[in-house]
């Protein structure tokens, strides 16, 4: 008597991971480099969070001379907490002066602190931050920051503002800020709080929460000082255009950081990928209704895609040399503040703004619908080429100290 064949329905985990690409593909380094910005990068997250909690964002003091030498201080207060952001502005000076980690001078420099800063406070990191290695973070620091301007693009904007008028947005498009992150140092570092510090109910704990909200308020930071500048010299000059200040970023320096980030929390990097990936495998397994309703949607959100790669044009030539990319992935673009108060994601003050130049027309998803293969820096080489898992391939990318504990804010949720 034959046994009766039965076959087993596919689970959904089953049918999900058969879709998912294989870590020999993803772990490639031309793959890896060609990854873009999505709902799980730091800075989106940390934009969805602000704008749904309603944030609030207020300027309390902006004490800066016509060269850019002051003080600023915002608070920044979400749900039952509150931040002080200190800022210490300084004319731009050649001496020094560098877009990576090892400058000795800077534009600007901040910290992100918890509660309302104290007069004294204030004072000891205006001191301690300028020494750098050798300073130490007063207690509830979280936050170290550094960020120079675009001489450029700054200067040509301030100018355009001073004439009556709006800066070309063709000419911001070239770099897509007016302030550009050299170091954000948080996590332990010159005695600033560590992440495992943070309590369980602490609003930016979770990963590069505290260091994306850095680099949000240095994007705030550097449009109130543009606008400031612009009103000692020329008073009745117009505000920037909100939709240009929604179109500009925060720029990055050399993301050296980055690099270390990645080496020494593979849990992290395994996390973010396979959760990508899982969502791809998702979308892959849907089935389209007899209307194509589906189809057509995607082939809207190309378009959409196709037409924001054709307004960023920033090219990091360090990743690629043929995809148009851009540090986006760690800026924060959304609405626009107010000058002295708002709610993050909602209406800004000056909302009158006048009509912007339009840049070319994207082609079309039909037309771009085209895949690249984009060129990589030869440090990428050491990386495997045919890992056999997600914890093997990601594990490739930790340092030689054997053992070591991931104490990213990611391990300490997944």
């Amino acid at each position: 008597m034959s046994a009766l064949t039965k076959t087993v329905p596919e689970s959904e985990a089953h049918r999900i991971a058969r879709l998912m690409r294989s870590p020999a593909d993803i772990m490639k380094p031309e793959r890896l480099a060609a990854i873009q910005p999505s709902r799980i990068s730091a800075s989106r997250a940390l934009m969805s969070r602000a704008v749904r909690q309603r944030w609030q964002i207020l300027c309390k003091r902006f004490d800066i001379d016509a060269k850019g030498n002051g003080v600023a201080e915002y608070r920044i207060d979400i749900g039952g907490w509150r931040f002080s952001f200190p800022v210490y502005s300084f004319e731009p000076s050649p001496h020094g002066r560098t877009g990576r980690i090892i400058g000795r001078a800077w534009d600007m420099m901040g910290a992100l602190v918890e509660g309302d800063m104290s007069r004294r406070d204030f004072e000891t990191t205006r001191t301690e931050l300028p020494k750098l290695y050798e300073g130490r973070a007063t207690p509830g620091t979280l936050i170290w920051c550094r960020s120079n301007r675009s001489g450029r693009f700054f200067e040509g904007a301030k100018a355009a503002l001073q004439a009556g008028g709006q800066p070309e947005v063709a000419e911001l498009a070239h770099t897509c800020y007016l302030m550009r992150n050299t170091g954000l140092d948080g996590n332990g570092t010159f005695g600033t709080k560590s992440f495992l510090a943070y309590e369980g109910d602490h609003p930016l704990r979770w990963s590069l929460a505290a260091q994306m909200l850095c680099a949000y308020m240095m994007r705030v930071f550097a449009q109130d000082l543009l606008a400031h500048l612009v009103r000692l010299e020329a008073p009745a000059a117009p505000q920037m255009a909100i939709e240009l200040r929604r179109f500009l970023g925060v720029g990055n320096g050399s993301a050296l950081g980055l690099m270390l980030f990645v080496n020494n929390h593979p849990r992290l990097i395994e996390r973010w990928l396979f959760i990508r990936e899982e969502a791809i495998a998702r979308a892959k397994g849907l089935t389209p209704d007899e209307n194509g309703s589906e189809i057509a949607k995607l082939l809207s959100l190309v378009d959409k895609a196709i037409t924001f790669r054709s307004e960023d044009r920033v090219q990091c030539s360090t990743r690629t040399s043929h995809a148009p990319t851009s540090w986006h992935e760690n800026s924060a673009s959304s609405a626009a503040p107010s000058r002295n108060c708002w709610t993050v994601g909602g209406a800004a003050a000056d909302s009158k703004a006048s009509p912007l130049p339009s840049l070319p027309p994207p082609s079309s998803a039909a037309s771009m619908r085209k895949p690249w293969k984009p060129s990589i820096r030869s440090s990428w080489s050491s990386l495997p080429k045919r890992p056999t898992s997600w914890w093997k391939a990601s594990s490739s990318m930790r340092s030689s100290r054997a053992g070591r504990k991931c104490r990213s804010p990611g391990c300490a949720r997944f």
